[in-house]
């Protein structure tokens, strides 16, 4: 049962909350990630996407994607947060009408995914 801020009662909040907590494809372990550098980096794409996304979304938390971008630590719940907005995104603009994801929304997918495996590896 998903606990927080997610209304049950709301299509859209039981897909974004199944989609930030589903797992990405290729599942890393916290515990098998030694160092950041074992967790997989941001294209250049996937980063201006972040950005527009949480400018358009979320202004109030883009030092968040500013510190994530230039490798500083980044709470999990902060990531979380990103993934969040990203996900709220998907809904609003990456599928198409049989909820399907299209370009853009294959794209966040991916975004989801890797920002799901830096949640993983945070430390706090």
């Amino acid at each position: 049962m998903p606990t927080g801020r997610t209304n049950l009662y709301c299509p859209v909040g039981i897909f974004v909350w199944f989609l930030v907590s589903a797992r990405p494809e290729r599942s890393f372990a916290a515990d098998t990630i030694s160092s950041m550098t074992d967790v997989p980096q941001l294209t250049d794409e996937q980063a201006q996407m972040l950005r527009e996304v949480i400018a358009w979304t979320r202004p109030q938390i883009t030092h968040v994607v500013e510190l994530l971008l230039a490798g500083g630590p980044v709470a999990r719940a902060d990531i979380e947060s990103l993934r969040t907005s990203l996900g709220y995104e998907l809904y609003a603009s990456g599928v198409d009408g049989d909820y399907e994801p299209n370009a853009r929304g294959r794209a966040i997918e991916a975004l989801i995914d890797v920002l799901g495996v830096r949640a993983q590896s945070a430390s706090f």
